[in-house]
């Protein structure tokens, strides 16, 4: 088992992928440079992994489809997209599909590590014992379990979770939230990727069941976790 963290970088821009790649072996990373989605899906089936960092634009199947493929293959790897584009639309796709986090080119080195630390940091909290949560409802290996429904949550989707059960009635702003999932405000992109993460929460918690625990909107303000009353 190798001792420092394997980092898997999928670009095919090969100037910029390597200079990313000399950073983060400063940092004390072990990194792989990968350039197409055929050649991840292939390390995928011979090493550990521990975080990808996936450009949209590849050659052959793009990083989205390369996350689709992915997910329904239930590899579970933490994924982080570089992306030249800002539109909210694909970045919502994005998380969506099950991307951890997103980082908009051109890329700020000082942002870029402190997601990768933020994801590295979590990586652990899928192997700590069954949580209880309310009622018959538990997360168990990372997974949202009630009764014999299950659904698979993100390490965002984790981190989310442990923010509300931690703060039952109280609300948090979108604010609060998106520092507390990626150590970054409101007045960024990550403004629209708190409100897709809590809607895909919320629908993760209504497929399970099991649970009086409803994730409520304050328009204009954030969110709180409480029980429903009716």
């Amino acid at each position: 088992m190798d001792s420092k963290p394997h980092i898997v970088i999928v670009e095919d821009d090969i100037s910029q992928a390597k200079i990313t790649a000399r950073i983060l072996q400063s940092e004390q990373y072990d990194v792989t440079l990968l350039y197409s989605g055929e050649q991840l899906e292939e390390l995928l089936r011979k090493r550990n992994i521990d975080l990808i960092l996936m450009d949209w634009v590849l050659p052959g199947k793009n990083g989205f489809e390369t996350l689709e493929l992915m997910r329904r293959s239930n590899v579970a790897v933490p994924v982080i997209f570089l992306t030249g584009n800002s539109d909210e639309h694909q970045i919502a796709k994005a998380l969506d599909a099950g991307a951890e986090d997103y980082v908009v080119k051109p890329v700020r080195i000082a942002e870029l590590l402190a997601r990768i630390r933020k994801v590295i940091g979590r990586a652990g909290i899928g192997n700590s014992p069954a949580q209880a949560v309310e009622g018959f409802l538990r997360v168990v290996n990372g997974d949202l379990v009630s009764g014999n429904s299950r659904q698979h949550l993100t390490e965002s989707e984790r981190k989310l979770m442990s923010l509300f059960l931690n703060n039952q009635d109280v609300l948090l702003s979108r604010n609060d939230i998106a520092v507390s999932l990626w150590g970054t405000d409101t007045s960024s992109d990550s403004g629209r990727a708190v409100d897709v993460t809590v809607s895909r929460l919320r629908k993760k918690l209504s497929q399970v069941g099991g649970t009086h625990l409803k994730i409520r909107s304050r328009y204009g303000v954030g969110y709180v976790m409480e029980k429903a009353t009716t």
